[in-house]
């Protein structure tokens, strides 16, 4: 939710739009504790009272190579084939070992508490500019009743009369009851092209209920302001 939160925010800054459509998962949740993630250093917030403090910016820049990785590992990462195939089968874990789950730093403890500050932020920065943000709860295919209460969590501290909020996990639940088959098939790793499609269908439905006569526009074109404005210090969300 952190790099999220900071990436919305510069773009709204760019873009300027009727709606904000900030989703989630669980996992995002725990992610915004972390000040290294995969290997990789990025922004977070500490907590100071009830105010974020943004740290780690600009990101410092963290070697790709570890101690752990032996030549023939750096050897097959130069294979676009031999990344695909190691990627997708049970070796994902020696091909990746030191820079995946087993290489992360934990900054703080609370992610829940970021979460919520967070959305209180974002009404802050949005309310003047009358832009409506869509809250969307989004999960994985294997996610547990702690994962998931997580979620709701998270959900109840935003203000709901600010936010539209699509949790996802009841119409999850609903497809899951019905065909195991199609649940299934709305997951790859990630959701697949079927679940996304899913997720398009559910905030169709939900963004016209929240707006009322929502009239949609193209999107304005960024400003020579805009072009100079720097985006370097808000990475991309991994």
């Amino acid at each position: 939710v952190d790099q999220s939160f900071l990436r919305a925010k510069a773009l709204i800054k760019r873009y300027h739009p009727e709606i904000l459509i900030f989703g989630f998962i669980p996992e995002d949740v725990r992610r915004a504790t972390l000040s290294v993630r995969t290997g990789v250093g990025k922004p977070y917030f500490d907590v100071s009272g009830d105010t974020l403090q943004l740290k780690n910016v600009p990101v410092p820049q963290m070697s790709q190579r570890t101690p752990e990785h032996t030549g023939l590992q750096r050897l097959l990462g130069y294979s676009y084939l031999a990344h695909t195939v190691l990627m997708n089968h049970r070796f994902s874990a020696w091909y990746l070992k030191g820079i995946w789950s087993e290489n992360e730093v934990r900054a703080l403890e609370d992610g829940e508490q970021v979460a919520c500050l967070i959305f209180d932020e974002l009404k802050r920065m949005v309310e003047n500019d009358g832009i409506r943000v869509v809250l969307l709860a989004q999960y994985g295919r294997w996610e547990t009743d702690e994962t998931v209460q997580v979620v709701q969590r998270v959900l109840q501290c935003a203000d709901h009369g600010a936010f539209t909020v699509v949790d996802l996990r009841p119409s999850l639940e609903e497809v899951r009851a019905r065909s195991q088959k199609e649940y299934e098939s709305y997951y790859k790793g990630h959701m697949s092209f079927e679940g996304n499609a899913f997720v398009a269908r559910q905030l169709s439905a939900a963004i016209p209920a929240a707006n009322g006569d929502l009239r949609m526009r193209a999107p304005r074109r960024p400003s020579e302001d805009d072009a100079r404005h720097d985006l370097s210090t808000v990475p991309e969300r991994r």
